[in-house]
């Protein structure tokens, strides 16, 4: 009997900044804030936070993240967060797509890779977003909820830096694919310990400082300005 060899090939893709060209999480929070008035009293109060984060090396970003959070997305109805998120997710892949990575995106499809979003943004529009593309799995930052609202908390941690390392291996190991055969396409620098494993690599538009640990570490990689 022939055996059928299963393509196992990955492809990696981080979300804001590498396949679209903006900051999810920031602008789906200000969509929400938009369209829920009830919480337009709490912008002051979200200003300042963002004032002391810029100020404070000691207030982190995942602490800022949960204030944000907490203030406009804690209470929201799952139905209306996942209503808001569809039509968000449209809005994204219209207008905020990088068309020259999506075509990488097309490439790697066609040739019968599997595609994996990998983003420290939010699973409730990540999801959505993942799905008008084609992807066929998605690591991303869990939001935490009840049975009909959201909490305002994660699930467990913001998917990024270490986290979000150890989420790829673990789905990587999990699936029995191999790093081997994994390529990657990220511009932060926070995102070095997948491009440190992964066989492949690309970087967008890339910060001299990613530039300087890349070869630090001795990792191949090619930029996409």
């Amino acid at each position: 009997m022939r055996r059928i060899k299963i393509n196992k090939k990955l492809v990696i893709f981080d979300l804001d900044g590498t396949l679209v060209n903006t900051d999810c999480f920031k602008l789906f929070l200000i969509n929400i804030l938009i369209h829920t008035p009830s919480r337009w009293f709490h912008i002051p109060l979200l200003i300042l936070n963002v004032i002391i984060f810029y100020l404070n090396p000691k207030y982190t970003r995942d602490k800022l993240k949960l204030f944000f959070l907490k203030i406009i997305i804690k209470g929201q109805s799952k139905v209306y967060i996942k209503k808001r998120s569809k039509i968000f997710a449209n809005y994204i892949t219209k207008f905020k797509l990088n068309k020259n990575i999506f075509k990488y995106l097309q490439k790697y499809k066609e040739k019968k890779y599997h595609l994996v979003l990998a983003t420290g943004s939010l699973d409730v529009y990540a999801n959505e977003i993942a799905y008008l593309l084609g992807f066929n799995y998605v690591i991303s930052t869990e939001l935490s909820s009840s049975i009909k609202t959201y909490d305002g908390f994660f699930i467990n941690k913001n998917c990024t830096g270490i986290t979000k390392f150890e989420a790829v291996e673990k789905f990587i190991k999990t699936n029995n694919f191999q790093w081997s055969e994994t390529v990657f396409f990220s511009d932060h620098h926070s995102d070095l310990p997948i491009f440190r494993k992964s066989q492949e690599n690309f970087v967008i538009k890339p910060s001299l400082f990613l530039i300087k640990e890349l070869k630090k570490y001795k990792i191949n990689y090619k930029v996409i300005n």
